[in-house]
């Protein structure tokens, strides 16, 4: 799962990255740069804390019970390792700022203060949720909900930019179930809307000029 978990990583961070390539300004151009962090600093901390703690484990399971004396403290120490916290912090703020810019960059003009303003509010529940160990509890839940609402009635259009920010708060929480596949639920979401749903197009009427 998490040797996949690398190619998942690399292939969602493409994929946001194809969805704003075509659009133009500052939001954009932020939202590129977050996302190019976002995947090499999160495949490394999921290889370090996935991958390389499990193959850790699997050499203790065949061990002799002497020896695991030793190997139990330097796996947890390995699990709780500074480099892995550093850079599950910095893809996590990657994602969750990128989406907040993506949401921008897809807002009307007059709108995008007030949805940037919203993105970095996002991000604060995010880091309050984190680091006081509060997300998954109702009044967090109750956090997320209100943001995504506050999204549906500033931003316009409505939907995409709220669930790209709803995205960043789950996904940037963590990637486990539930708040990784929900994060990424409003993600697939917000990309079906702004690649498929009809656009409007302004039309021109032509007015026939006609000679006396």
């Amino acid at each position: 799962m998490h040797v996949l978990n690398l190619f998942g990583f690399a292939l969602l961070g493409l994929s946001a990255y194809l969805l704003v390539k075509d659009q133009q300004g500052v939001a954009t151009t932020i939202a590129k740069v977050t996302l190019a962090i976002f995947v090499p600093t999160y495949a490394g901390f999921d290889s370090i804390i996935g991958i390389g703690t499990g193959v850790l484990v699997q050499y203790a399971n065949g061990v002799h019970v002497d020896k695991l004396v030793v190997l139990d403290p330097a796996i947890n120490a390995f699990w709780a390792n500074n480099v892995a916290t550093l850079l599950a912090i910095l893809g996590s703020v990657a994602w969750g700022f990128g989406m907040s810019m993506c949401a921008v960059a897809f807002t009307e003009p007059k709108r995008r203060p007030v949805v940037l303003v919203l993105g970095l509010i996002a991000g604060a529940v995010t880091g309050w949720g984190y680091s006081a160990s509060m997300f998954g509890t109702l009044p967090w839940w109750m956090a997320v909900a209100l943001i995504g609402l506050i999204g549906l009635i500033v931003a316009r259009p409505s939907l995409p930019p709220s669930l790209l920010i709803t995205s960043g708060i789950l996904f940037g929480t963590t990637h486990v179930v539930p708040y990784g596949p929900l994060g990424m639920a409003c993600f697939v979401m917000a990309v079906a809307l702004l690649e498929f749903a009809p656009r409007k197009v302004q039309v021109l009427q032509v007015i026939p000029v006609t000679t006396s």
